[in-house]
């Protein structure tokens, strides 16, 4: 499991304790880890849902209560025990392709043991010049879990996509996941067209499949509105989405906004869980909710050696600030995506964005601007307090294996977790061994990064004067000695934070020639060739007496579990 952050890395695990780790741990030595996202979906203007999942298997119900205002509950039995309104967070966004002028808030409102109940609130707030009026549309929301303690890296198989467009029409920077990749084109001004492009990736989708965040980038008082929908699935290949930029104060007291060009950031997920094997972690960062003074209402979302916090720095500006050592090296802001949903409940005409500042390698500002957007005789809007939830997403896909070893099982006591080289430095053990007596040891592979990867495994080293024998104990053991010693074992599909627990065996050659020899196991990703990790075995030789070296048992290979090591007759 990572512990710092590197240049041009994905961003920090958050930590977790050798209890918890313990916990999370199953016999497979797969981390379990608890889905990020709790439900989203898509409602239409009369309260109906039009498509939704849950990852704890809630039931969805929206109600319509009176023009703009909806009611949203999760149903799981005994999913929320244990929680309250502050542990989740809630992105929404207006479901539309064509310019509009209106702006959605949302609240948790209530949560019980089975229930998560979630207040919706729309506004055109140029109907009725220099006031709002609530009106109906239909919307999309993504609930989000915001832990209360340190957890192994939650994944999510409902991400597709994120990443930030600019007041040009151009994707700035995006994640794709599962092969996508983002681009965009502005078709004319306040409408820019994303495309996700993964051939063959969308087979049987409709457009109703798919949810969207949207959040305009910017700071200081203004008065925009975004909406945006997804207005084509083309040959199972491609997905369109539209998205539009309003001005809403551009003309005073006017009962329309103007098309404008803003840049915005934008995040994609299907509502149809993507396959077992490709489940990426979903590049939460961070998920916190933000009252109107300022003040940081979440208890979690803190990483390893980090902390985040928030202030009110005047009307209307807040910051919310994580603080990690190193984690934010070699980064720019346009890695980052930061998406904000105003908190509230009651007919409003206040409208929201966010600025990224990298403000060095330890600190990354979100800085988020609340702005009354129908203001008497006012062009720009007016700064405002108002709380809100901030969801903030890294779009940088990294790929790295990490090895360790011990004499033992024991994970929690292996050398060489979050230490990654190819010499295998740091990270090795001594094993002292008995004339022709085989010596046990234990070594594990974990996906360090945030993406599937496949990775190879590999013995390396010189000489046959030792022989070695592997034995892959995840999902069973299983004799994978002609892979690893002969050429490669490929583990694929490997999540993010999965760990693959293997055992080794060594012996000498020949009882007359017995050196001290060492030999390395390598793993690679085949993402990406240029990380790898490496632990090491360095052995030699005892004097003969009754029973066993260190951590080694006198062995013969069970039935079933024949197959020849390296260097040597059997």
């Amino acid at each position: 499991m990572r512990k710092l952050l590197l240049p041009s890395s994905s961003l920090l695990h958050r930590s977790g304790l050798a209890a918890t780790l313990s916990l999370l741990l199953t016999s497979a030595g797969l981390l379990q880890a608890q889905d990020n996202i709790v439900a989203l979906g898509r409602v239409s203007a009369a309260g109906a849902l039009v498509n939704g999942a849950s990852s704890v298997g809630a039931t969805i119900t929206p109600v319509r209560n009176a023009a703009g205002d909806y009611t949203v509950t999760l149903t799981a039995a005994g999913a929320f025990s244990g929680t309250d309104a502050n542990d989740f967070a809630i992105q929404a966004a207006i479901a539309s392709s064509v310019s509009g002028d209106d702006t959605i808030k949302a609240d948790i409102s209530a949560v019980t043991a089975n229930t998560v109940t979630i207040e919706v609130q729309i506004d055109d707030v140029e109907n009725n010049p220099s006031g709002h009026l609530a009106a109906d549309a239909d919307f999309f929301f993504t609930v989000f879990r915001i832990p209360a303690t340190a957890v192994a890296d939650a994944t999510t198989p409902y991400l597709l996509a994120s990443g930030k467009v600019d007041v040009l029409g151009s994707v700035v920077a995006s994640l794709g996941r599962h092969g996508i990749t983002a681009s965009a084109v502005l078709n004319a001004v306040g409408e820019i067209e994303v495309t996700l492009t993964n051939p063959g990736g969308f087979v049987g989708d409709a457009v109703n499949d798919y949810v969207l965040a949207l959040t305009l980038e910017g700071s200081g008082a203004a008065g925009y509105a975004i909406r945006g929908d997804v207005t084509n699935v083309v040959d199972d290949h491609t997905v369109v989405l539209t998205i539009r930029t309003d001005d809403v104060q551009a003309i005073v007291d006017a009962a329309d906004g103007v098309a404008a060009t803003r840049p915005f950031f934008f995040t994609v997920f299907r509502t149809t869980a993507m396959p077992v094997g490709t489940s990426d972690t979903s590049a939460l960062i961070a998920s916190v909710r933000v009252d109107a003074a300022g003040n940081l209402l979440s208890t979690g979302s803190a990483f390893d050696g980090g902390t985040i916090t928030s202030a009110r720095l005047a009307t209307g500006d807040y910051r919310v600030t994580i603080q990690s050592t190193g984690a934010f090296a070699g980064r720019v802001a346009a890695d980052i995506v930061a998406h904000a949903t105003l908190n509230q409940s009651n007919s409003e005409d206040d409208g929201i964005m966010t600025e990224v500042v990298i403000a060095s390698a330890n600190t990354l500002h979100i800085d988020v601007a609340v702005t009354d957007v129908e203001a008497s005789g006012e062009v720009e809007g007016l700064a405002t307090d108002a709380g809100f939830y901030l969801t903030i997403l890294d779009t940088v896909l990294e790929y790295q294996p990490d090895l360790r070893i011990g004499h033992g099982p024991a994970i929690t006591q292996m050398k060489g977790d979050g230490l990654y080289n190819e010499t295998g430095r740091g990270q090795g053990i001594l094993l002292k061994l008995e004339k022709l007596k085989w010596s046990r040891y234990h070594f594990a592979l974990e996906n360090d990064g945030n993406a599937v990867d496949d990775i190879r495994v590999t013995e390396l080293r010189g000489g046959n004067k030792v022989r070695t024998k592997y034995f892959r104990l995840s999902g069973g053991r299983r004799n994978v000695t002609n892979q690893i010693g002969r050429s490669s074992l490929l583990e694929t599909d490997v999540d993010p934070g999965q760990v693959i627990r293997y055992q080794g065996w060594v012996k000498y050659g020949s009882p007359k020639i017995r050196p001290r020899q060492s030999f390395r196991i390598l793993a690679r990703s085949v993402s990406d060739p240029t990380k790898v990790d490496a632990v090491r075995v360095t052995v030699r030789s005892l004097p003969f007496r009754p029973g066993g070296g260190r951590g080694g048992q006198s062995w013969q290979p069970a039935k079933g579990n024949q197959g020849g090591g390296r260097g040597g007759q059997g």
